[in-house]
């Protein structure tokens, strides 16, 4: 594989992941211009075998987010400016069906089951308190991940099982592609369910359900400081969860499909910047 990938009609490399050394190392022996994506800026400006691409003339980089690109040059310094660009990712579906909000609400949440990032406990505590509260919302999991078993654990203890649902899980302990994108073809709105104070994805990193947001052209509920940080359209934002649930429950469907359409122009004018960026990255590390 490796001297197919080398051969001479390669003109240049994108990666799509540059978080492993063996993947860095890779790259830069490879002898290729290299176009990478830098997923965790934090990651990449800790260890040299990332970080010293920056004056190698062979790389350009990538970032998914303006905040990402201004947290990399706050580190960097601005003088590398020209050697990254942004580029718009999105979840992608080629059997996305016209979005049609449903009477009772399936609320997607996006992104593995794990407690430092989500706040999958406030949800539980939340739904348990009020129990009468949004009986027109359910709440879909659609992923694995190394907290799954003790947040099922603790919606069976609240006996919320007829609120929130697991996607039951296929081979090598995941969900299967086909159920997750099944679910975000369903789903009326997305929650991000942030975990308060984890602000990674407001400094370095992306969520992923702005991408699934972004694919699906689902409106999404991000809640507190982090959504501005994100210019797609999105449900106008709140102070606590409990308000957040309650805006899912009352916004209409007429606000529900107007949201819609704005993601799907937001969507295609993003595709054309990066497309357009991509092209002056190419431009400038492959020789024409």
């Amino acid at each position: 594989m490796e001297s197919e990938i080398l051969s001479e009609d390669v003109d240049f490399i994108v990666m799509n992941s540059f978080n492993r050394p063996s993947a860095a190392n890779w790259a830069r022996g490879c002898g290729k211009p290299v176009i990478a994506l830098i997923h965790n800026v934090d990651q990449y400006v800790a260890d040299a075998v990332y970080s010293e691409t920056l004056d190698l003339n062979q790389f350009a980089f990538l970032t998914l987010a303006d905040h990402v690109s201004a947290t990399l040059f706050e580190k960097i310094g601005g003088r590398y400016a020209e050697k990254v660009s942004e580029f718009h990712c999105d979840f992608f579906s080629a059997t996305r069906a016209p979005y049609r909000p449903s009477k009772r609400r399936s609320v997607v949440i996006p992104g593995n089951l794990n407690l430092r990032t989500r706040n999958y406990k406030g949800l539980i505590d939340v739904l348990k308190e009020r129990r009468s509260s949004w009986d027109a919302l359910e709440f879909i999991l659609p992923s694995s991940g190394a907290d799954r078993d003790t947040v099922l654990q603790e919606i069976s203890e609240n006996r919320l099982q007829d609120r929130v649902f697991a996607l039951p899980l296929g081979g090598q302990g995941q969900v299967p592609h086909a159920s997750v994108m099944a679910a975000f073809r369903n789903a009326t709105v997305l929650l991000a369910l942030i975990k308060p104070g984890f602000d990674q994805y407001r400094r370095n990193k992306v969520t992923s359900s702005v991408f699934a947001s972004s694919g699906f052209s689902l409106p999404m509920s991000m809640g507190g400081d982090t959504s501005d940080c994100y210019s797609i359209p999105h449900l106008p934002s709140t102070s606590s969860l409990a308000e957040e649930l309650d805006q899912i429950g009352a916004i209409s469907d007429a606000e529900l499909y107007q949201i819609s359409s704005r993601i799907d122009s937001y969507r295609k004018d993003k595709q054309q910047i990066s497309q357009a960026n991509l092209a002056g990255l190419i431009d400038q590390i492959v020789d024409t």
